[in-house]
């Protein structure tokens, strides 16, 4: 009984995964590939790199730790789709993030793929620890989709042309995204902006980033490089570089 309840909860852990990965390719099928590079503010992070780093999240703390021998998609996106987690390593400006037109996003969406691929294998027979890695990185995949629409309206809104982002009804509803859509989400009034792996909201309808925050750092294990005190996704305060810029 104890292993059908296993086998249920994997399956169900599987569902869940695969429709926050694809939500999150949903939100981006009004859009050109032109459209995904573009940061018209240090705030505001491209919609490709929205793609990548959370496709990065599950490639670092899930596969990376839980899979023997796993072979990264690429060894640089470590550099390039790190956000604020500093003890993974070093990482790209985030105001520099629309600098960079490559992987393109045809790659980018590649790169999902083979993760996405990797994960829902690995949930087939899960080892102890996974399930909460990879629901905690569902949650921070659907944190990032609520920054990804506000984001893409703030790139869109630029533009003297005034282009619309098309819609269909049954895709806005499939992607799950109507509160975003009309406006902001006060779900996360009560909790601290600046923590968890963005940074302070600093133009319109971000108050749903906050949701997903958890009131402030949490604690994540990442294998036997990481398993020591102090490895949290940090609160974001002024960190300033070699070169006097703000990350």
């Amino acid at each position: 009984m104890a292993a059908n309840t296993r086998t249920i909860e994997a399956d169900s852990l599987a569902l869940r995964f695969r429709r926050v990965r694809e939500r999150s390719v949903v939100l981006t099928s009004g859009l050109a590939p032109e459209d995904t590079v573009v940061q018209t503010m240090p705030d505001v992070s491209p919609t490709k790199w929205h793609l990548a780093h959370t496709t990065w999240f599950f490639e670092e703390f899930v596969l990376a730790v839980f899979v023997d021998g796993y072979r990264r998609f690429h060894a640089g996106y470590d550099y390039l789709f790190n956000s604020y987690y500093d003890q993974v390593g070093p990482m790209h400006l985030r105001a520099r993030r629309g600098f960079i037109t490559r992987p393109t996003l045809a790659e980018v969406l590649e790169y999902r793929e083979r993760v996405d691929a990797a994960v829902t294998k690995l949930l087939e027979a899960p080892p102890p620890g996974v399930a909460e890695r990879v629901e905690l990185g569902c949650e921070h995949e659907q944190q990032h989709q609520e920054l990804l629409v506000t984001d893409i309206k703030h790139v869109l809104a630029q533009n003297p042309l005034a282009p619309a982002w098309k819609w269909s009804t049954r895709m806005a509803s499939r992607a799950g995204v109507r509160s975003c859509m009309s406006g902001a989400d006060n779900r996360g009034d009560g909790l601290d902006e600046g923590h968890g792996d963005v940074p302070q909201a600093r133009h319109p309808h971000r108050a749903a980033e906050r949701q997903h925050n958890h009131g402030g750092a949490r604690s994540i294990e990442v294998g036997e490089r990481h398993r020591r005190p102090g490895f949290v996704v940090r609160p974001q305060q002024a960190h300033v570089d070699v070169l006097g810029q703000h990350r």
